[in-house]
């Protein structure tokens, strides 16, 4: 079975946002209401302030999932920020013929790093349970 999510990608690290613990290959839901999941927990407000860790071998995983689909939760994905910069250069090469050297770190931070969302946040991944 494969369900479709809603992404949001954060230009973040992991550990900001899951606490200790929790296993690094863990699928990471949120949503504006309790979610279900290996280890759940509440925090700062990404696409609401519930979470749940769905650790891959955890017996009860495809019920997880399921019923985290059906509570509409975002599935987290964490960009670093050489990865971000590396988005955006693609973006703005594509856009607007920019290269790559006019995209610097300093650039990145100046006038990406608080637009990132707004351009890149949202996605789109398939789960098989």
């Amino acid at each position: 079975m494969t369900y479709t999510f809603e992404t949001v990608n954060l230009l973040r690290e992991r550990g900001e946002v899951v606490p200790d613990g929790v296993a690094a290959d863990a699928l990471i839901f949120c949503a504006p209401r309790p979610l279900f999941g290996t280890k759940t927990w509440e925090g700062d407000w990404v696409a609401g302030r519930f979470f749940a860790a769905v650790n891959p071998d955890d017996p009860f995983r495809g019920g997880w999932i399921k019923e985290n689909k059906s509570l509409h939760a975002a599935l987290l994905t964490f960009v670093s920020d050489e990865r971000g910069q590396e988005m955006v250069r693609d973006y703005c090469r594509a856009e607007y013929g920019a290269t790559a050297e006019e995209i610097t770190s300093d650039v990145f931070a100046e006038f990406w790093r608080d637009s990132f969302y707004d351009q890149f946040g949202r996605g789109v991944a398939d789960v098989e349970v």
